[in-house]
Parts: C-alpha cells; structure tokens; sequence
C-alpha cells in the first residue's frame, strides 16, 4: 500500500479596515475549517493472501462451507489491501474449483486463450508496472472502503481482461467478435455511501461504433463525482450479448479521506 499524507487547514484573515477589506465575524458565520487530507493507495502489492504458483489466488477452502444447488462447496473469502477488502466465492466439487467475485492475480501474460486466461490482462503486469492487480468477475463483485465513515474513492485504474477480448477480438463459442454497430461490454461502477445511498459511474471497455474501440491499457478513471463518504463499490457488467465474459482488471484505488 503507496500511503501519502497531505495536511491543509483553513486560514482567516482579517486585517486593517483602511489597508484590506474588513473580514467581520458575520461574513464568517458557518464557514467550517478545512478538514485535514489523508490520501493512500490500494495497490494489491501488500495482500494478507498467498498468490499460488500459478501466479493468482481466487480463495481457499477455509473455514465452514454452505452447499451450493449442485453439491458444490461454497466458501465466503476476503482479501485486505490498505484500506479495501475485496470479496471472492471460492466454489469446490469433486476436484474441479471456480470463482465469483475479485481474485488477485500477478500474470504478466498477454496471451488470448479462453477461459486459461481469466486471470490475465492485455497489458501484462499491474499498473505503473506493480506485480499484483484484482481481476473482478461477475456482476456483484463488492469491495469495501474501510475507512471510518467512508471515503473518497478518488481514482481506481482499469484494464480489460484477456479472457473478455477474447470474445471481443476473435470470438468464440459463445460469442461473436464484435463487428457490428451496438456491440459492447461496459462495467459499472456503483458507490454506497454512508447514509445509504448510492451513485454510479460507467466505463466503457469496448464498443463498436463504425469501428472497435477498448481499453488497451490501464486507464486512470476519476471517481470523485461518486462523492465522499463511500463505504463499498460494487461492480455490474453490461453487454450487448450475455455470452461476453464479464472481467474487468483493477489497481491503485485512491483513496481520500477528510478527517
């Protein structure tokens, strides 16, 4: 976790009437002081979870499991970066595991393979070159903003997963390759705010218009419009077909708190 810390504090000047203009304690009336600004870094490089060798981890079977309507194995997993935890379900059946929700990964594969590469981006690597990065899978995937009261979520960068430009770029037995105006994957990135109520912010991953358009790699997206106070965000995909893998790559989530 990169961890910065900015102080600030509002400063009132009132001088000589002949040499300034006066500052009365009436024009100050209800005006607050300036809160100080603490600003860290949600960076993944510092997880409190064991990425295995094959350089991503997607939850463990750990702790009591609840049975799933097939017989699987359900196991409720968290990851702590900084001041996030992010949310994975880790599914087991008879040898076979799969997950919904954010798995870590630091696969510096670039790669189109299918499904083998639902825990690799296009770019290779994390953002600004780090190692580890969140693959978020699914609509619903959740992280919290473990700060008190909430925060600022000033920033967040984003990446699109190999496995969806699969989908985008060649296709496969799902889906076709995007080739026809309307086509489209966007995430939507949705803040719950400490009084309970919510806003929403959409990403475009790739579209096609008169021609293809996607991230090709990471992209800084603000988050300030999301207001302060924010205790969760929650992902939700939208797709012109529902055969479009829902991935999105994320790092380095700012966070800014006002104290």
């Amino acid at each position: 976790m990169k961890k910065q810390m900015i102080y600030a504090s509002a400063v009132l000047l009132c001088s000589v009437a002949m040499l300034f203009t006066s500052c009365s304690q009436e024009d100050n009336a209800g005006e607050p002081v300036e809160a100080s600004k603490y600003v860290t870094v949600a960076d993944f490089e510092d997880v409190d979870v064991t990425l295995n060798d094959k350089g991503f981890w997607n939850g463990e079977r750990k702790g009591e499991p609840t049975i799933g309507d097939w017989g699987e194995e359900n196991y409720e997993c968290t990851a702590i970066s900084g001041l996030v935890t992010t949310h994975v379900t880790y599914s087991y059946m008879m040898g076979m595991d799969w997950y919904q929700g954010i798995a870590l990964s630091n696969s510096t594969e670039t790669e189109l393979k299918g499904l083998d590469s639902q825990y690799n981006n296009i770019v290779g690597g994390g953002a600004d070159g780090s190692k580890n990065y969140a693959v978020v899978y699914g609509s619903g995937s959740t992280i919290d903003i473990n700060a008190v009261g909430g925060a600022e979520v000033s920033s967040i960068c984003i990446a699109n997963s190999s496995y969806t430009m699969q989908s985008v770029l060649v296709g496969d037995g799902y889906s076709d390759k995007f080739a026809n105006a309307g086509d489209h994957i966007y995430v939507n990135i949705e803040a719950t705010k400490a009084d309970g109520t919510t806003a929403t912010k959409t990403v475009k991953l790739a579209e096609y218009t008169t021609e293809l358009n996607y991230l090709k790699g990471w992209e800084k997206v603000d988050l300030t419009e999301l207001g302060k106070n924010v205790t969760k965000l929650s992902f939700t995909f939208d797709a012109h077909n529902y055969g479009v893998p829902t991935y999105v790559c994320v790092d380095n989530i700012v966070i800014t708190e006002y104290r």
